[in-house]
């Protein structure tokens, strides 16, 4: 039985993880389905991609994966390191690309303003959580699960 990864992961270190996910209820991850008919083939590139997209935004290195039929294996390697020796104004713009605002007219995320990733470098608290978040293993694997879970409904 595993354990909560709050108890293995430590905030600020250097480590390096082993995480896998994996699908429920007979569901697919990638491959054909004999049992639906259904290729789900193209779902590889889509985590390969998210991994590639996410990894230039946090401060993680994804050193191996593999994708599975219905789950994936990823090793990430944390380096709180680095993020430390961004600037404020570098947190900010990747968090923005990370997390854009959206408008109401504008179905599609638009890329980070100077004037909204300016207004984000005035607040140090805020800053400094998302220093923590963009070295977070929590964080990363979260926003990539919610990419394949999204990308799932879809088709």
């Amino acid at each position: 039985m595993g354990l909560p990864r709050s108890q293995y992961v430590r905030d600020g270190e250097i480590g390096v993880y082993h995480c896998t996910t994996r699908c429920v209820r007979r569901a697919f991850l990638s491959g054909y389905d004999s049992y639906s008919g259904r290729d789900y083939t193209h779902r590889k590139s889509l985590i390969e991609e998210r991994l590639s997209h996410l990894a230039s935004i946090f401060a993680i290195d994804v050193i191996t994966y593999s994708v599975m039929s219905n789950h994936y294996h990823v090793n990430l390697r944390t380096r709180p390191d680095i993020v430390a020796d961004w600037s404020d104004y570098e947190v900010a713009r990747r968090w923005l690309v990370l997390c854009p605002i959206r408008y109401r007219s504008k179905k599609k995320a638009q890329d980070p303003v100077e004037e909204h990733i300016a207004v984000l470098t005035q607040c140090r608290e805020r800053i400094a959580e998302l220093r923590k978040r963009l070295s977070s293993l929590s964080w990363f694997m979260e926003r990539l699960n919610e990419y394949v879970a999204y990308c799932k409904q879809r088709r």
